[in-house]
């Protein structure tokens, strides 16, 4: 069957009535579970090429980075403050500035390179609390006040990795070049 993932139409195996009815019953909203086979590709763009461009059924990159100062930040400008999981980074990283995360174009986490590519345009998902489910105007009415460009919040680097490997809790990172 063909799945529609961010716009994108891509091959997507449905997993059947049982997974159907069972996730939904955990999750107590009706789901659908689905599979993308290894054939199926979702490339992320012609502009990053190399052997980690596509994606599966991640936003449109397959990393995002987010710093724990940039998130301390955001949050004392909130009433209430949110959790870093508000924003699904798969790297968090701390020691540094708030927001020098939007000056760093390549970096390495423990023996692994990552090219930071630009900067994550937020989409809707962040004003869902992931524990509750409730639905609020923040942390994105906040972010707009000052993260804001062309009409879109940004917060957040997509990042791709150059290989893969393995990275761990408090690998130093190292900023390799800067934009």
């Amino acid at each position: 069957m063909k799945w529609k993932c961010g716009g994108d139409q891509l091959l997507a195996i449905d997993q059947g009535e049982n997974a159907h009815r069972w996730f939904s019953k955990i999750l107590n909203t009706k789901v659908r579970l689905v599979y993308q086979p290894d054939e199926s590709h979702r490339p992320i763009g012609d502009q990053y090429k190399g052997p980690h461009n596509s994606v599966s059924l991640a936003d449109r990159f397959p990393l995002l980075l987010l710093s724990k100062e940039s998130l301390n930040d955001l949050n004392q400008r909130l009433l209430s403050p949110v959790a870093m999981a508000r924003f699904r980074p798969n790297l968090v990283v701390y020691g540094c500035k708030p927001f020098e995360e939007d000056q760093w174009k390549r970096i390495s986490i423990g023996s692994l390179e990552f090219d930071l590519v630009n900067q994550c345009i937020r989409c809707s998902i962040p004003s869902v609390d992931p524990e509750t489910g409730k639905i609020d105007q923040e942390p994105l009415e906040t972010l707009s006040n000052f993260r804001k460009q062309n009409g879109k919040v940004l917060f957040g680097q997509n990042a791709i990795p150059k290989s893969y490997g393995l990275i761990h809790v408090k690998d130093p990172l190292e900023v390799i070049k800067n934009r």
